[in-house]
């Protein structure tokens, strides 16, 4: 019969951990050995047979250390999880960790033949402790890799580790539109519907392949494909428009394609044909595709869901690195316009992620803005759309950094009168903001002219990580929620606009 043996020593040493073995004789060897460190405990009737009763383990910790054999380590993983049930904080104990080898080895080896100490048993399970449960296995999956020993199956990465030097070596960040479109990444360019996004990246496209600056970007000149998912003939016009505004016709462009096609860039597949694409249509030209832009990034993906947001996202950017050109995808904003539809991945991969809004809707003003620049300081335009021939084009009124933006937009605001402002401001604050945005504004509210170093320290113990809390107060400052001023040792502090009370 199964049972546990001897039962009476777990009433004896209450206080201790339970180290539980496979046999009769492994248990006393133990329990001779164990220095007061623990107390052994053998479940009687072989490894693949739990007792009845486990009651006495309940609230215990318990380390189960059988035999190194299949039935062992079938017993252990089967134990642990009876113990679970019953109430104990289990854990497998793999001897073989210990030094202990041989098919069918047990703890009598590891004391007998292999100088095992109750010292360093001890500290095993303390390892184990300090691990906690391992619910999905993982913990338990990699001791197993490591053990093996199989060089093969787990190898380092050495080979692929850089010195400084070395790293000093590596190429700069390369752009094909300068500050904006990032070689071996993508840029994501977002806003409300009709605030000319579709504009903005035919006019980004058709500059490349003209080679001239794209609203006062340098550009690297070369040829491009755009993979459009609201159809075709909204393109006419504008092409016409633009060619006319720049004053160039088709034979001063480098080549270029568009195609309504269907694609699902959340899967390996779909990325692939678009690397087939490209590289059929430069062993066409003879010439190097620069930029591949996807618009809108809904027509590209069967949702927009946070897991469909990650293969997406992903998938852009592994094209990017797999064909060494700039990536550009266009997508939608949220219902109240402040934010990227779907997850935060959009942002969180793209090497720039670039909102635009509104800001003058008399004169048709645009703000194109930099949420996100990784290898520069971020960067912002204004443009005005410009009737030519049967459509628009766009017009560059002002570049500036994004601090100068939204300095400027902060000053628009106040200008504008007190209570609108504060009706704008109240509506952002309340309607769709991020868990993130309302944990700064609440301590903010009640905090004014906090550094961001101390803003940080706050949302850490809300759970809340330093670089998501240094990217939520760029958004902020940014949509100007609230304002900032220099502090000493190049410090920034944040409050939120002086006529705003909570």
């Amino acid at each position: 019969e199964a049972m546990l043996w001897p039962a009476e020593w777990l009433d004896e040493h209450p206080t201790l951990p339970v180290l539980l073995t496979e046999g009769e004789g492994d248990c006393l060897l133990a329990m001779q050995e164990s220095d007061g460190q623990y107390v052994a405990v053998a479940v009687t009737g072989g490894a693949g047979t739990v007792p009845r009763d486990l009651s006495k383990l309940a609230g215990r910790e318990v380390y189960v250390a059988f035999d190194l054999d299949d039935a062992g380590r079938k017993g252990m993983d089967k134990m642990v999880a009876a113990l679970g049930k019953a109430g104990a904080r289990a854990a497998a104990l793999d001897l073989a960790r210990l030094g202990v080898s041989g098919r069918g080895a047990d703890l009598s080896d590891y004391f007998r033949a292999f100088g095992g100490t109750a010292a360093k048993l001890t500290a095993e399970l303390e390892r184990l402790r300090a691990l906690g449960p391992d619910d999905d296995g993982l913990v338990a999956a990699l001791a197993d890799l490591m053990v093996q020993g199989d060089e093969s199956a787990v190898q380092d990465f050495l080979p692929d580790m850089l010195t400084d030097e070395q790293i000093g070596e590596l190429d700069p960040p390369a752009w094909t539109v300068h500050g904006w479109a990032l070689i071996d990444n993508y840029t994501s360019i977002y806003g409300e519907p009709g605030v000319m996004k579709t504009f903005a990246i035919l006019d980004l496209l058709r500059s490349v392949r003209a080679g001239v600056p794209w609203l006062g970007n340098p550009t690297v000149r070369g040829a491009t494909l755009l993979f459009e998912g609201e159809g075709l003939t909204q393109l006419q016009p504008r092409i016409a428009a633009w060619n006319a505004y720049q004053e160039l016709s088709p034979a001063d462009l480098a080549p270029g394609l568009s195609g309504a096609v269907s694609i699902d860039l959340s899967t390996p597949e779909g990325v692939a044909r678009v690397v087939r694409t490209v590289r059929s249509a430069e062993a066409r030209w003879g010439e190097r595709v620069r930029v591949v832009a996807f618009d809108p990034a809904v027509e590209f993906m069967p949702n927009e869901d946070v897991e469909t947001m990650d293969l997406f996202t992903r998938g852009v950017r592994a094209l990017a690195r797999y064909l060494h050109v700039a990536v550009v995808v266009g997508h939608h904003s949220n219902a109240a316009g402040e934010r990227a539809r779907g997850g935060d991945q959009m942002r969180m991969r793209a090497g720039v992620h670039v909102r635009m809004e509104r800001i003058d809707p008399e004169r048709g003003v645009v703000g194109v803005v930099q949420e996100k620049n990784r290898f520069a300081a971020p960067l912002a335009m204004e443009v005005a759309p410009l009737a030519v021939e049967d459509s628009l084009v766009l017009s560059m009124e002002a570049r500036m950094s994004r601090a100068e933006y939204a300095a400027a937009r902060a000053s628009a605001e106040r200008t504008s009168g007190v209570e609108r402002q504060r009706a704008r401001v109240r509506e952002l604050v309340v309607a769709n903001q991020s868990d993130n945005d309302r944990v700064v504004l609440d301590y903010l509210r009640g905090n004014p002219w906090q550094s961001g170093r101390k803003v940080r320290a706050f949302t850490a113990g809300k759970g809340i990580g330093t670089d998501a809390t240094g990217n939520t107060l760029e958004s902020l400052a940014v949509r100007g929620l609230v304002v900032t001023r220099p502090a000493p040792r190049n410090a920034t502090e944040y409050a939120l606009p002086e006529d705003v009370t909570a």
